[in-house]
């Protein structure tokens, strides 16, 4: 099973929301 892959997306995704958070806000 090759969870880092999943969980580098998931990380890349989490990122991606606060960047658009952090420049929104």
């Amino acid at each position: 099973m090759n969870d880092e892959k999943g969980r580098r997306f998931a990380g890349g995704l989490f990122l991606s929301a606060l960047a658009k958070l952090g420049a929104g806000g």
